[in-house]
């Protein structure tokens, strides 16, 4: 019984870090693409350049 619960944990352990990896990842992801907008928001405003429809609220 202890070593299945010994297997159990150490299938959690790798469970989980695969669900972390993938979490940063993605949020990395979608920090990226909003850093992106703001930035191309700023250039649209101190430009003369009008706003996209991405720009647009």
């Amino acid at each position: 019984m202890v070593r299945c619960a010994g297997l159990v944990l150490d299938w959690v352990d790798r469970v989980s870090a695969i669900v972390e990896q993938t979490y940063l990842t993605e949020r990395r992801h979608l920090a990226s693409e909003e850093e992106a907008r703001a930035r191309g928001l700023v250039r649209a405003l101190l430009g003369d350049q009008p706003l996209d429809a991405a720009q647009r609220p």
